[in-house]
């Protein structure tokens, strides 16, 4: 015995124990590792193929071959007459924004703004209960920032798809309790990513990375009309509730809530057969995320897109939402688009009806915002656009009325030009402005107007009411060019009238052409595809148009 511990060296077993330890340590680590990365991986799988009910979902696909020929946008705009009054276009045109997020395709904001009472939580809650499937939507409500954070410790793609619902934040408590979170979800938008360390242990002796990556969406309501942060303006989507027939919209509200009227009945009814159609949708979200990998889905109508997208804030990139949406809107309708087989690729094409739908469907919410256009829409109704060129003429006439003395060493005194201003500007304004205080009825010559007093005439018009800073909107106006102002003021406001040249190029209800085909038709030419088959797809478009052109000048004639 005494030789055999002479032979065991005391260092020798603890390096082996320590050995021994290490071992293990990399071991558990490495499995943990292992344990986490399956675990982020069945996460991301569950996002990609969502799990649903195959026979569900057969049975709505049935019904939407059978009464809507296939088409998701035209069952959601009918059966969101069921759910809510006279929103059927803003909720179509929300959903198919979100589906641009639930597919990877971007990150965006989609806010609904208006005053207190005009249905922006509704619309949000019937558009996340009724129409996207749960595994999609993450609520903040009652959520901390620090456990919003701990969600990427694990899994920095947590959020990757996700929309999170802020609800509506037009009050300033609400908004200021989820600013902290607020501000997470901007920056991950804007960089696709979020990095922060925070300390860790009882005693915080270590540092946690957080990351957290990946296309996230955002959904929230609220009042203020004008952010001053262009980051988010440029990736953010607009939508306005409609404020008209409110009294009926109180009366829809009451029907639902009580039983016995066919309104209730209808309800109830699409209710039951939307729980069908969130099954549907995530069987074909599983087909999008699988089947499509070798489709190229084609948008040959970007310079029509373009045309609507352009009055924008931000037009290229919405123009880019625009056509991210136009492409979901294609391959949630897949079996009515054209289908061209390349050998390695699909290529799926539009036909004219789903791009004119799709045009139909957006142009409210396109380009200049929806209470921007309302605004223009109702000066223009009130005051004649003017040339830039003509304004100053006008300006430059009545400041000639008032011309000061000069004094012996040749120049004017500068208190005789800001008094002749005044009384130039004063004259103008009573001759020539939007004034609640004129007697003559001729509105050919009224072409300028201050912000206070289009607010005081315009003060039942609720879509301008609902404009809490008119000086503010004005100058955002002015700096795309739609409106222009006079060098001097009218007391302390601006005096601004609309441009002419803008103001024309404004599209109201955007119609494709037969200079939208040639421009579709030589955009096709990019790809790998076949002259034949180019004919082919633009002669069916160009049959399509005149049919459609025959119909609406029938319409017309009726009319």
């Amino acid at each position: 015995m005494h030789k055999i511990k002479n032979m065991i060296n005391k260092n020798e077993i603890q390096d082996l124990l320590e050995n021994n330890y290490l071992i293990l340590k990399n071991n558990v680590k490495s499995l943990k590792e292992k344990m986490k990365k399956e675990q982020n991986e069945t996460f991301r799988k569950q996002k990609l193929f969502p799990k649903y009910n195959e026979e569900n979902a057969e049975k709505f696909e049935e019904i939407l071959k059978k009464d809507y020929g296939g088409n998701i946008i035209d069952y959601i705009q009918d059966k969101s007459q069921y759910l809510i009054l006279n929103e059927n276009k803003n909720i179509a045109f929300i959903f198919l924004a979100c589906m641009v997020i639930i597919l990877g395709l971007e990150g965006l904001m989609i806010e609904i703004h208006g005053m207190a009472d005009t249905g922006k939580s509704y619309i949000i809650k019937r558009v996340l209960k009724c129409f996207i499937p749960e595994e999609f939507v993450y609520d903040v409500n009652d959520i901390t920032e620090a456990s919003f954070l701990d969600k990427g410790i694990d899994n920095p793609y947590y959020f990757d798809r996700l929309l999170i619902s802020f609800g509506d934040l037009g009050d300033n408590k609400q908004y200021e309790k989820f600013k902290p979170i607020f501000n997470i979800v901007k920056i991950l938008i804007t960089e696709n990513k979020y990095i922060r360390e925070k300390k860790g242990g009882k005693n915080y002796e270590y540092t946690i990375k957080i990351i957290l990556k990946g296309k996230v969406g955002a959904l929230f309501g609220t009042v203020n009309t004008e952010s001053n942060e262009s980051q988010i303006n440029s990736r953010t989507l607009n939508i306005t509730p409609n404020r008209n027939h409110k009294n009926g919209k109180i009366e829809f509200k009451e029907l639902l809530m009580t039983k016995g009227n066919y309104k209730y009945n209808q309800f109830y009814k699409t209710s039951k057969e939307l729980k069908l159609f969130k099954q549907y949708l995530k069987s074909i979200i599983c087909k999008i995320n699988k089947k499509y990998e070798k489709t190229e889905v084609l948008n040959p109508f970007l310079s029509s897109i373009s045309n609507i997208a352009k009055n924008s804030e931000t037009d290229t990139r919405q123009q880019n939402y625009l056509n991210q949406m136009f492409k979901v809107y294609l391959v949630l309708n897949y079996d009515n688009c054209i289908e061209i087989d390349n050998e390695n690729l699909i290529f799926l094409v539009p036909n004219l009806e789903q791009i004119t739908k799709f045009i139909e469907l957006v142009s409210n919410n396109a380009g200049l915002k929806p209470y921007e256009k309302n605004l223009i829409m109702k000066l223009k109704k009130e005051i004649v656009p003017i040339t830039v060129e003509n304004a100053e003429k006008i300006f430059k006439g009545k400041c000639k009325q008032y011309d000061t003395e000069v004094n012996p060493y040749g120049y004017e005194h500068r208190e005789k030009i800001d008094e002749r201003n005044k009384r130039a500007i004063e004259d103008l304004m009573n001759e020539n402005g939007l004034n609640i205080t004129r007697k003559d009825n001729n509105l050919n010559n009224i072409h300028f107007f201050t912000s206070s007093n289009v607010k005081r005439i315009f003060k039942n018009h609720k879509s301008i009411k609902d404009i809490e800073n008119m000086e503010k909107v004005f100058n955002n106006l002015e700096e795309r060019g739609f409106l222009e102002k006079l060098p001097e003021k009218h007391g302390k406001q601006n005096v601004y009238y609309l441009n002419e040249n803008e103001i024309k190029q404004i599209v109201e209800n955007y119609v494709i052409s037969e200079k939208d085909l040639i421009n579709a038709k030589k955009h096709l030419k990019q790809y790998e595809i076949n002259e034949i088959q180019i004919e082919e797809i633009g002669k069916k478009w160009d049959d399509e148009l005149k049919k459609s052109q025959k119909i609406s000048k029938k319409s017309q004639n009726n009319t």
